[in-house]
């Protein structure tokens, strides 16, 4: 009868640390799409504008279940993608990659939190 007891409290102990995994798993995807959207709207702030182009292109496209990219698809005159250039150029100003490093913690923080709301809740 011991092991009975113990067998049961296995499976229902396991049961409980799957739905919680499945509620960490879907938060943190949840958070994922959230923290794409904080960094974009960096990013927007830090981008150079001109003629507004290259910041009303940036957004986030959902690439799969655990992937967000983050976008900034504005094209130059001549066809060239002009926010690898802006970023990656010579002369260029960074936007994209220190808009991610200021958001950082800021990222991090609501991850941890989101996960933790969801395998609290009953």
């Amino acid at each position: 009868m011991a092991r009975r007891n113990s067998d049961s409290l296995r499976q229902n102990v396991g049961a409980i640390l799957r739905q919680y995994g499945e509620r960490a798993a879907q938060a943190a995807r949840e958070a994922l799409l959230e923290n794409g959207a904080t960094v974009a709207e960096e990013a927007k702030s830090r981008v150079p504008v001109d003629t507004g182009r290259l910041r009303d292109s940036i957004h986030v496209e959902q690439k799969g279940a655990d992937k967000v990219r983050i976008v900034a698809d504005a094209k130059s005159e001549d066809g060239y993608h002009y926010g690898r250039l802006v970023e990656y150029g010579p002369h260029g100003k960074p936007f994209m990659r220190p808009a991610l490093a200021a958001k950082r913690e800021e990222l991090k923080q609501h991850t941890l939190d989101k996960i933790r709301e969801a395998i609290t809740q009953n």
